[in-house]
């Protein structure tokens, strides 16, 4: 084909779209600062930045100097929360959440760093029911403002405090006797250390500390130990976070897990020789005002003598004026989770829970797994009475989650009632009504394409947690019934590069599509006994083996009406699609809008890696080898896991059923091809996606059977290429 009719060709083609990108935020540095700090956001895309936001507070100064980097300064009024980046293209958020100071400086005695904490009112321990018993009755405090100190105290500072003072050093922890029928016992502590002197550990926490060494290093620093109130408000804040960073209690909080991204435990302190980690190893487990380790690492001191707490409000609460024992708090790098069968496992006392009370201590007491942390009551920069505590927004959910231009939407969470905007993927809706405090209707505004829901209040910015699917179109079928769904057409990279997937997924090659319209869902067993009861084709056989439906009776089974049809042959699916007036998706078209214009690994998203032949399917978002069990060793019903839907709003994409393509299979190719319908002849026909018992859900994976090949994970979609909408 000559040039020039290649090109009118291209940019004549019906319905193609321009596609442009979305923001993304990979890291950003500093993850913590006070206002006014220079924060590097990085990521891809950020050059066409619009807006950059703290926790829903724009940024009055940002600038980038290429499209991976971007440079910003914490605004006035910012607070914890996550950092967004919007562009013409969409709305990118971070991961975790940059912690805002309320005020930062340094102790001179000892160079610790200290971070401001607002006075305020906080309920303080658990609910009945809730945690153990010495966290209870929950009671209300109130504290004056103060500072803490953002790290316990190193190993470097407390052999600074000894010298100094001539103060003894604390024994070096040795380690245990191997006793395999007793974890517990296990060889715990600071293997191939030699010592307090040991370049290694100079920044890790100092441990085998008594409550009086604890003391005496605070009375020599100018600071005290916090109190136990001081300690657990710095751990929780203003709206009681179960965890440092976040979560809610519930009655089953003594038994949950430690989350090893976020703290120090005994499953991630074998990678350092079975001790502590340094001081502000874990960032995404920093407390609401900045302080670091308030779970695992160590346990660490209060000043407070230990007892039973008040019933009564409290403020600026004093330690119980009887009893010798005092207390520790936090959790420690012993804590871990241990398997009680059956997928269950308990956690060592659920000590790194905020409110939790490691009480009634003999002061003299040591061990490898305590040390401690110093406060300091003396003004800080905020203080002034206490702090007007104000509440973010939450999102719990959005219905419908998958819709077209002009739907309205209902989005339910907290404090909605004051809600002055929300996004879609970047674009700002027009219409919002029916506000409570619980819930909110809402226009999906023109222009808006897939991507996260913001909604902003005064007080902060929530983000949807899973995508928003924004529909170019949506019809259906009157034939059969079927939702179908609008793919614009458009220029996209098919396959996969060399080193990545299998061998038949490459070369990756370029491809343009015109538009066309997909089935939202596979075909399912409702749909083609209608077909076979039209046209008398014959039903597939069924499947009777103990590894296939278990439980299920027949076609005619009322439990397996939304399910995929299968066991049809490529033959059956032709003849279903000719009764229904429309055809087998090509390889192209499927993959398409499986995977989308940015190439996604998943249809729901990711990167392609080499190994990604060997990755498993996620179970929360497909149905597979793993979870079918939970449906009798089947098929799952069509549009079972919404989390899983494509870019353009098909389901089922990866998992359920393989489903049969209009192509016979080849090769691929590494020419360019416009709307290529695979080769003319050949033995197999193409199939795409994967099924209810294997684990292959990547975007590009495709396999080949002979057409007459019927099996009970083998399905089918449709398509048609009428005009758009």
């Amino acid at each position: 084909m000559p040039k020039r009719l290649s090109l009118v060709l291209l940019l004549c083609l019906a319905g193609t779209f321009a596609w442009a990108a979305a923001p993304a935020i990979t890291s950003f540095a500093p993850t913590r600062g006070v206002v006014g700090t220079v924060v590097t956001i990085t990521g891809t895309d950020l050059s066409g930045a619009t807006t950059v936001a703290f926790n829903g507070i724009p940024v009055k100064a940002f600038g980038t100097n290429s499209p991976t980097a971007l440079f910003a300064l914490v605004p006035e009024g910012a607070t914890s929360g996550k950092i967004t980046v919007t562009n013409a293209n969409g709305t990118a958020i971070s991961v975790t959440d940059f912690a805002v100071l309320f005020g930062l400086k340094n102790n001179p005695k000892d160079g610790a760093s200290m971070v401001w904490v607002p006075g305020g009112t906080f309920t303080m321990g658990s609910p009945d029911g809730v945690g153990e018993k010495d966290e209870q009755p929950a009671h209300q405090v109130t504290l004056s403002g103060y500072w803490i100190y953002q790290y316990d105290v190193t190993v470097a500072q407390y052999r600074a405090f000894c010298a100094a003072t001539n103060h003894e050093l604390p024994p070096f922890p040795q380690p245990k006797i191997e006793n395999p029928t007793y974890r517990f016992n296990s060889n715990l502590s600071w293997e191939g250390k030699t010592g307090w002197d040991d370049p290694a550990l100079q920044q890790h926490p100092i441990v085998n500390v008594s409550w009086y060494d604890a003391q005496a290093y605070a009375d020599w620093a100018g600071v005290s130990l916090p109190s136990e109130a001081q300690w657990e408000f710095a751990a929780r804040g203003p709206h009681g976070r179960n965890y440092p960073w976040g979560g809610t209690a519930t009655e089953y909080d003594k038994k949950n897990g430690w989350d090893e991204s976020r703290c120090v435990n005994r499953n991630n302190s074998e990678i350092i020789g079975k001790s502590t980690w340094p001081v502000g190893s874990f960032p995404a487990g920093t407390s609401w005002c900045g302080a670091q380790d308030m779970a695992g690492n160590v346990f660490q001191w209060c000043g407070d003598q230990y007892g039973s707490y008040a019933t009564v409000n409290v403020i600026n609460s004093a330690s119980p004026v009887k009893g010798k024992d005092r207390v520790l708090r936090g959790g420690s790098w012993r804590g871990y989770l241990f398997d009680l069968g059956d997928g269950i496992f308990l956690s060592d006392n659920g000590e790194c829970r905020s409110a939790y009370r490691g009480g009634g201590y003999d002061p003299d007491t040591r061990n490898s797994y305590s040390g401690f942390r110093c406060a300091l009551n003396s003004p800080g920069q905020r203080l002034g009475g206490t702090f007007a505590w104000t509440v973010a927004p939450t999102i719990t959910n959005i219905t419908p989650p998958i819709a077209i231009v002009g739907t309205v939407i209902t989005i339910t969470g907290t404090y909605l009632d004051k809600v002055t905007a929300v996004t879609f993927n970047g674009i700002t809706a027009k219409t919002i009504t029916d506000n409570t405090a619980t819930s909110l209707k809402v226009t999906v505004p023109e222009g808006a394409t897939s991507g996260k829901l913001a909604i902003t209040t005064a007080e902060g910015i929530a983000m949807s947690v899973e995508d928003f699917i924004v529909l170019f179109g949506l019809k259906t079928n009157e034939k059969d019934g079927a939702s179908m769904v609008w793919v614009p057409g458009a220029t996209f990279i098919m396959g996969s590069t060399e080193g990545v997937g299998e061998g038949n997924q490459q070369p990756a090659h370029q491809v343009t599509l015109s538009g066309y319209w997909i089935y939202q869902y596979d075909v399912t067993v409702a749909q083609y006994r209608a077909f076979c009861t039209a046209t008398g084709y014959a039903l597939p056989y069924w499947a009777r083996s103990d590894y296939s439906w278990k439980g299920k009776t027949g076609w005619s089974d009322p439990a397996l009406q939304q399910h995929p049809i299968v066991n049809v042959g490529w033959n059956s699916a032709k003849a279903y699609a000719d009764w229904a007036g429309v055809t087998l998706p090509t390889e192209a078209q499927w993959e398409y809008a499986a995977r989308g214009p940015h190439g996604n690994n998943y249809p729901w998203g990711g990167t392609a890696t080499k190994d990604d032949n060997k990755n498993g399917t996620d179970d929360t978002r497909c149905a597979s080898g793993i979870n079918s069990k939970d449906v009798g060793k089947s098929t799952w019903p069509v549009g079972s896991f919404p989390t899983g839907v494509s870019w353009c709003g098909v389901q089922d994409m990866a998992g359920n059923v393989d489903q049969w393509c209009g192509d016979w299979y080849d090769a691929y190719s590494i020419a360019a091809a416009i709307n290529p319908t695979g080769p003319i002849t050949g033995r197999g026909r193409v199939l795409r996606g994967s099924s209810w018992y294997d684990r292959y859900a990547q975007s590009a994976y495709r396999s080949t059977n002979v057409p007459i090949f019927q099996s009970d994970s083998i399905g089918f979609r449709c398509t048609s290429p009428a005009p758009g909408p």
